[in-house]
């Protein structure tokens, strides 16, 4: 298992296993890349269409992260398979499933407007699945049909 230390030297940017390169168990690293090159390539396009260059300091930021909680969960997960007789005793649970415990609580680009009480969805979480009623009376639509597409989303 590896990590590099930055995602961003000037103007090289890394993602994928040039990031991080995890143990096989868990079968996370595609997930983590294919969500690392798309972190990096909605900000590239804004930053080339004129957005300040420092929001590509926000990969590293978000991205990092997660890559470490991969790093850590895989990691747990060889140990225990290699300790074990066999290997088909092995269960997945709801960490290895997805990586949407994984957030961007707290960085940069996700900015807590002080909702009332305790949420369930926070800024910089995953948006959950849901109908949206108010968005399409006519029923059929989604949050994930509202935020599919190559865009930043800040509101609906």
């Amino acid at each position: 298992m590896r990590l590099v230390e930055r995602y961003r030297t000037g103007c090289v940017l890394l993602a994928g296993d040039a990031a991080h390169v995890h143990t096989p168990v868990g079968v996370q690293g595609l997930n983590t890349e294919i969500q690392d090159a798309w972190n990096l390539g909605w900000k590239l396009a804004l930053v080339l269409r004129g957005a300040n260059d420092a929001l590509l300091d926000t990969y590293e930021e978000e991205r990092m992260l997660v890559a470490t909680g991969m790093l850590e969960m895989s990691g747990e997960l060889f140990k225990s398979v290699t300790s074990r007789t066999a290997i088909t005793k092995m269960k997945r649970g709801d960490k290895e499933r997805h990586n949407s415990a994984f957030n961007y609580r707290g960085r940069s680009l996700s900015v807590d407007t002080g909702t009332r009480g305790r949420p369930k969805v926070l800024a910089g979480d995953r948006a959950p699945y849901a109908p949206c009623v108010l968005i399409s009376p006519r029923g059929g639509t989604t949050l994930f049909d509202k935020f599919r597409g190559g865009h930043f989303t800040t509101e609906m």
